[in-house]
């Protein structure tokens, strides 16, 4: 099965190298650039590039979210969009959209709506790149229920987010100024406990197992190197942050490959340890994913690593004690622990333009929020203001132009190029 669909993808890439998609941006060749993105997942598990594919022909959102790089080749390069890259400089979150924010609330820590995928962080770029992809995702993830002019005003009203907490200059309140909309949201949401987590991702009381209906398992040569890397990760995390050696037992090692959308196809291994209790709803998750470097510019692995830790550390409220990098093999993965808030205001739950204003300021706050510790907010200010009229023009223009790609994407889809997959 798997020879097969390489011959499929691979086949399809040779003829989508002779039928380019004309675009006036600066891929011109969409499924060619999407396929030299993915080569290693198409090599190592084309099953799920299959089904990425196809989820990404499921909708216009769906497209944005899994072609970051494209649109992050297009803020690079294109002619069109040159004036993005007069912005201030700083640490950008690289992947931003309207799903990439979610609660989280760390123990003993004021809940907040966050920025919670930080792959693509890069430093060095220009922040006006997070402020476009945020405002574009709000005209794609809304067309269908707002008219132009209200969409022209949720743009305004994630600017103006973004312009009155960037001169602020990261003053300390961020989560006091967000609009009632989204305190809301973040108290239905912390109601879920670490307790009901842990057992919704694992087996029996007795079993300290994960759900295998929902991971996959490891081969036992490849779990054994998993947990030795992990083993030693844990004893020098329970040296420097003083966490007792009991509550980092590893009970458990499960994989998965079908997290997010833009990552199908890298592996990511979840790690159950003990935690702080005897009793098995105290234990706790922790994943690492493979690592991917930015799109947004070239660096090198160790620029990655410090580029998304620093991102990470400034986005959430509290510090993750599991943060970090460990090796397995020759590849690198990113350590986190899993928390229960995770939960994200989806477009599809909002349909008054009031509250997709409150919620596109909200954005904006968060975001000049985490761009505050590069110290260009006052500057970001400015030019936004400068380039106001042209942002949200180029903003409209580019969702035009997500469209027609999704659109090619389907057409190729529907030629049977792919084996249709059911949900990953």
């Amino acid at each position: 099965m798997r020879l097969k669909l390489l011959a499929i993808l691979f086949a399809l890439f040779g003829f989508l190298s002779q039928k380019a998609i004309a675009r006036d941006f600066a891929a011109k060749d969409i499924m060619n650039e999407i396929m030299r993105f993915n080569k290693s997942v198409i090599e190592t598990q084309p099953e799920y590039f299959n089904g990425k594919i196809h989820r990404m022909s499921g909708g216009t959102f769906e497209f944005m979210r899994g072609s970051a790089h494209l649109m992050n080749l297009d803020l690079q390069k294109s002619g069109e969009l040159a004036f993005l890259r007069t912005s201030p400089v700083g640490l950008a979150a690289g992947d931003l959209h309207m799903h990439n924010f979610s609660v989280f609330a760390p123990p003993g820590e004021t809940a907040g709506y966050v920025i919670d995928d930080l792959d693509e962080a890069c430093a060095d770029v220009p922040l006006s790149y997070d402020v476009f992809r945020l405002a574009v995702s709000i005209i794609i993830g809304f067309k269908e229920v707002l008219q132009r002019d209200e969409l022209e005003q949720a743009l305004q009203s994630l600017i103006q987010g973004y312009q009155d907490r960037a001169a602020s200059d990261g003053a300390p309140g961020v989560s006091q100024a967000l609009p009632k909309l989204v305190k809301d949201f973040i108290t239905d949401e912390i109601t879920t406990t670490q307790k009901k987590f842990i057992k919704k991702k694992t087996m029996a009381l007795t079993a300290n197992r994960f759900d295998y209906d929902k991971h996959l398992p490891v081969p036992e040569n490849e779990k054994a190197l998993v947990e030795k890397a992990m083993r030693d990760y844990l004893n020098k995390i329970v040296t420097k942050k003083e966490i007792p050696l009991t509550a980092t037992e590893i009970l458990d090692i499960s994989q998965r490959y079908d997290k997010g959308l833009s990552s199908i196809g890298l592996k990511r291994y979840f790690v159950l340890i003990r935690g702080n209790g005897q009793d098995w709803r105290d234990n706790q998750i922790l994943e690492a994913k493979v690592v991917r470097n930015s799109s947004l510019r070239a660096n090198s692995n160790e620029e990655q690593h410090a580029d998304t830790l620093e991102a990470m550390s400034r986005a959430h409220l509290s510090p993750d004690p599991f943060l970090g990098y460990l090796n397995v093999g020759s590849d690198t993965f990113l350590v986190r622990q899993n928390f229960p808030w995770s939960e994200t205001m989806e477009n599809t739950s909002l349909t008054d333009a009031k509250k997709i204003n409150e919620l596109a300021r909200a954005l904006g706050l968060i975001t000049a929020d985490f761009h505050s510790a590069s110290g260009k907010g006052k500057e970001m200010k400015v030019w936004l203001e400068k380039h106001l009229e042209q942002f949200i023009s180029w903003a409209f223009i580019y969702g035009k132009q997500l469209q027609a790609d999704h659109e090619a994407l389907q057409k190729f889809c529907s030629q049977d190029k792919f084996e249709k997959q059911g949900d990953l």
